[in-house]
C-alpha cells in the first residue's frame, strides 16, 4: 500500500488517497480511506460505488461514517474512476445495460473488482 496524499477535512477528519496492489501486478487499485482514529482498532466498512461510477461519490457517506467512529474505505472499481480505459463505456441509454457488450462489462468489472493480490 502507498499512502499518496493525507489531506486534513473539517471536524478533525483525515482522508488520505491510497494506491492498492491489486490481481493485477501492472493495475493497482486507486482508493480513498477515511480512518476514524489512528491509534485504537475500529470497525471498518467497505462500499461500492454504482455502476459507472467513482470513489469520490462516496466520499461525504465515508466522512460520516468516520465522524461516528467507523473506519471507511472506497475504491475505483475495475474500469471505474481512476481505473478507466477510454472508450470502454460508450452510449449513456439505460436500456443498452442488457446489450450482450454491457453485461460483459459489467461482469468483468465485478469479477476483477472482487479479486485481491496474493502478495503481501
Amino acid at each position: 500500500m502507498q499512502i499518496l496524499e493525507q489531506r486534513s477535512l473539517p471536524g478533525g477528519l483525515v482522508r488520505e488517497r491510497l494506491r492498492l496492489p491489486g490481481f493485477d501486478a501492472d493495475e493497482a487499485v486507486a482508493g480513498d480511506r477515511h480512518p476514524s482514529d489512528f491509534g485504537r482498532t475500529v470497525s471498518g466498512v467497505y462500499r461500492p460505488h454504482h455502476f459507472r461510477g467513482a470513489k469520490e461519490s462516496l466520499e461525504l457517506w465515508c466522512r460520516d461514517l468516520a465522524t461516528r467512529g467507523i473506519f471507511a474505505i472506497a475504491i475505483d472499481a475495475h474500469l471505474h474512476g481512476e481505473r478507466s480505459v477510454a472508450g470502454i463505456f460508450h452510449g449513456d441509454k439505460i436500456a443498452s445495460l442488457g446489450e450482450e457488450y454491457n453485461i460483459w462489462v459489467h461482469q468483468t468489472s465485478i469479477a476483477h473488482t472482487a479479486r485481491i493480490s496474493r502478495d503481501p
